[in-house]
């Protein structure tokens, strides 16, 4: 089984162990989607590129008032 099948089959595999989920993405550090499994008809290549957003403004927000350092896994 390839390495990207595996990730998806433990994706639903989550979702399916927690009902509450309403969906699960995996995105790159570049915003795009890898492995997703999202209710709603949500489109995974957008919602990875807001969170990608989303966590580049909160490094900015946070650098100048935090003593403790806010990272990404690149």
């Amino acid at each position: 089984m390839a390495k990207l099948e595996a990730l998806q089959k433990n994706i639903e595999t989550l979702r399916a162990a927690i009902p509450e989920l309403r969906g699960v993405l995996i995105a790159s550090t570049e915003g795009l989607p890898v492995a997703h499994s999202i209710a709603g008809g949500a489109d995974p290549a957008r919602v990875a590129a807001m969170a990608d957003r989303i966590a580049a403004m909160a490094l900015t927000l946070t650098q100048p008032v935090s003593r403790t350092q806010l990272s990404r896994l690149d």
